[in-house]
């Protein structure tokens, strides 16, 4: 059975659901889920676009790379532009081109090189919260930013200067934020004052920032073990096979997407477990047991079964990526219907993670859940599934399980009572107006009255 035509009518509709997606995803895609199940078509623009909510369309739009491809999140700029050039990173490529170049760029990520990692992470985290005052009120999404950003340049660039960490990642930052304005998408013309002429400008300026750290690298650092450093060494060896272009574009995409999830991770993780006292309670309990008071070795993270569960249910809760979006290169079928291809394939981690018969009483933060579930890959999917898995999946973990246990073990944090926190979605959703106190860890745990629609995401009980 082909797809039935639409009328004027349903393409206005259609184009409403665009803006209105754009602006709130979960919030949209709760209301698509409650009204129409699983599977919604749409078509605003002229292409297809279908939703499908679960993990069985999970499974369709991850499982099989050579009907659906990855395409890019991000805006395409004109021929010969740095917003081409940046896009081009491995998050938009596919086939053998896919494969060849997330070899490349593996290594850095295996559970075995965690190691070299962990003494750096817990320098930085050492001196960022050695700087936090007791009593002070700080910003938690601008202190996970900061912090990423020294991580994520370091653990990708090899950069561990902070003053250069940080100018290369607010370049990086805002261009990839001014990709995700409704006014950009909307309105894709190059014209003078235009908000499409300041993203290609941002991008001009984000490639010239990343140019200039690896024409400062001295050639002694070129030997080192971080990303950069391997992109360059392939585009030594082979500039046909990684263009000068190419590594520019993995730089940045794998910086957008290491750096913008942990962020959003860490600042939600943080308000909900600062606001539920129970959790807070036995995880101090099995911090004081097994690292005494000082920053986990690995070892020591991976007896931590508590701390693991907080994590994961954060990501199940709140995961920072809502949903993602696959499109179909041929026809294809589902529901009995036939898809052209070009259709848009757009599933939700979110949609799928509030699911109550995957998931008891899922509105609410129960880490020890955890303790008995063992979800599929197509059932829990915060780092995505199948081929296209995040490479940083391990490094993710622990780079959150450090934060989280060296900064409960010093201070105890509370969001300012009847502060309004809500989401903002557009790369990753990130918690908006969560400014929270800084209190030593005295272990006088307690919840916080809240507004907001963090409550349509979460139960607080």
């Amino acid at each position: 059975m082909m797809i039935p035509q639409r009328s004027p009518l349903r393409w206005l509709t259609e184009a409403a659901l665009y803006v209105r997606f754009y602006r709130d995803p979960i919030g949209t895609m709760v209301r698509l889920y409650q009204r129409s199940g699983p599977f919604v078509a749409v078509r605003p623009g002229g292409q297809p676009i279908v939703f499908g909510f679960g993990p069985r369309y999970n499974k369709i739009a991850l499982e099989d790379p050579t009907t659906f491809h990855s395409k890019s999140i991000l805006l395409p700029g004109p021929p010969g532009s740095a917003q081409r050039r940046l896009n081009a990173g491995l998050l938009t490529m596919n086939g053998e081109q896919h494969r060849r170049d997330r070899r490349i760029v593996s290594p850095p990520f295996a559970r075995k090189a965690l190691s070299q990692y962990h003494s750096p992470v817990v320098k930085i985290l050492e001196d960022v919260l050695s700087k936090w005052r007791p009593g002070e009120v700080r910003d938690i999404v601008r202190d996970m930013t900061g912090l990423a950003t020294r991580i994520s340049s370091y653990s990708l660039f090899g950069v561990d200067d902070e003053d250069e960490a940080n100018t290369v990642g607010t370049h990086l930052r805002h261009w990839l934020h001014q990709n995700f304005r409704l006014s950009v998408r909307m309105f894709r013309r190059d014209l003078p004052g235009s908000p499409f002429r300041k993203l290609l400008r941002m991008a001009e300026e984000a490639e010239q920032s990343v140019r200039a750290m690896i024409d400062r690298r001295p050639s002694s650092a070129r030997d080192g073990n971080d990303v950069l450093s391997i992109l360059i060494r392939a585009h030594d060896e082979d500039p046909s096979q990684m263009t000068e272009d190419q590594l520019i574009g993995h730089a940045a995409v794998l910086f957008g997407a290491s750096h913008e999830t942990t962020i959003a991770a860490l600042s939600w993780s943080l308000l909900l477990l600062f606001q539920h006292p129970n959790v807070c309670h036995d995880l101090l309990d099995e911090l004081d047991g097994c690292s005494r008071g000082g920053a986990p070795t690995l070892e020591q993270l991976e007896k931590m079964s508590l701390l693991d569960g907080v994590v994961k249910e954060s990501l199940r809760l709140i995961p920072p990526v809502a949903f993602s979006s696959r499109r179909a290169v041929r026809v294809f079928e589902i529901n009995s219907v036939e898809w052209p291809a070009g259709t848009t394939l757009v599933f939700s981690h979110y949609i799928t993670h509030h699911m109550s018969e995957l998931y008891s009483q899922p509105q609410q933060f129960i880490p020890t859940r955890w303790q008995s579930i063992r979800p599929s890959h197509y059932e829990y999917l915060p780092f995505s599934a199948g081929p296209r898995t995040c490479l940083g999946m391990d490094f993710s973990l622990m780079e959150q399980k450090l934060t989280l246990a060296m900064l409960f073990q010093r201070y105890r944090l509370t969001p300012l009572p009847h502060a309004r926190i809500d989401r903002a979605s557009k790369l990753v959703t990130m918690p908006r107006g969560l400014l929270m106190r800084v209190l030593r860890q005295d272990r006088e745990f307690a919840a916080t009255p809240l507004r907001g629609n963090v409550h349509e995401m979460v139960d607080f009980v």
